[in-house]
């Protein structure tokens, strides 16, 4: 049977009996449309929950079939090089999924043609009304900025701290490199995302946090590792796990949840998704790109 069927048939069975006033509250609690519309979103599904729930979280059937175009063709990292993706399965899959979805869109479903993209769908709208979990407010160019919640004041506080830090304590040539690098990094990921999920994304987040980290990552990891190009690329996927680490750890106490990116359905992804094993590839390549890009910036921009 097709993930998450079982229990969301079981459920609307029961609901299906409901009065209408009874079913309009559930729509509007699973979905968080407004009364009309689950009102609308069931008379025009003749009172079927199911479908009134899933024309509130996708647009209804024919526009999630016109959308994903049937075949539901997966992105291009997993399609042609599915070694590199590794995916949990069952009640791990069921957990990390709606998360998924939440940042980087249905697209990822593709991957799991068994999955039932309506019960993933409620599930992702359940998680937008939870008050500690951040939520999407706009965009900053390219980059999905979120939310903080409450409560502010310290979070708010110990981040004009550090900016103010970086402000006063960097000299200006590293402040250059790290703003150019940061931005550089955030068109990487933009486009990296969309050949591993099938929508272009990066946050506002990852832009700030390596801005603040990359002094560590790239000026004390060179002067530490010294000239040895292969030291220098060996240990680079270290350098690169133990920001992601740091940063992800920071992500999920200021915004409730890593928002910069969720590795969560990946079978070799650690301290809950802050990591991934099979992107170690990807980083070995960053190392050697840094290795001789890196002295020439600084040369460019000033001495440390």
């Amino acid at each position: 049977m097709p993930f998450g069927v079982k229990i969301h048939e079981e459920e609307c069975e029961a609901l299906e009996g409901m009065k209408m006033t009874q079913k309009i509250e559930h729509v509007m609690l699973q979905t968080g449309v407004s009364k009309h519309q689950a009102s609308s979103a069931l008379k025009s599904n003749n009172g079927n929950v199911t479908d009134a729930l899933f024309s509130c979280s996708w647009g209804g059937k024919e526009a999630w079939q016109a959308k994903e175009t049937g075949a539901r063709v997966p992105p291009f990292l997993p399609r042609f090089l599915p070694s590199m993706c590794p995916k949990v399965s069952g009640a791990a899959l069921a957990n990390a999924l709606p998360k998924v979805v939440e940042m980087y869109g249905g697209n990822t479903l593709h991957e799991h043609p068994n999955v039932n993209p309506a019960a993933v769908a409620v599930a992702v709208r359940a998680l937008s009304q939870q008050p500690h979990r951040a939520q999407v407010v706009g965009k900053v160019a390219h980059m999905t900025h979120h939310s903080i919640p409450g409560p502010l004041r310290p979070k708010l506080a110990g981040l004009v701290t550090a900016a103010l830090l970086w402000l006063i304590l960097l000299p200006m040539g590293m402040k250059v490199r790290c703003v150019l690098c940061a931005l550089l990094y955030s068109g990487m990921e933009f486009t990296f995302t969309y050949l591993e999920r099938g929508r272009s994304y990066t946050s506002l987040a990852q832009f700030w946090g390596n801005l603040l980290y990359l002094p560590i990552l790239l000026d004390s990891y060179g002067y530490v590792v010294g000239d040895s190009l292969f030291v220098y690329v060996a240990c680079f996927p270290l350098n690169i796990w133990v920001l992601e680490l740091v940063l992800g750890k920071l992500f999920e106490f200021l915004y409730g949840h890593n928002v910069a990116w969720c590795y969560l359905d990946y079978s070799d992804a650690y301290f809950n998704g802050c990591i991934r094993i099979g992107h170690g590839v990807c980083w070995i390549v960053l190392g050697i790109v840094c290795y001789y890009a890196y002295p020439i910036l600084i040369t460019v921009s000033g001495p440390i």
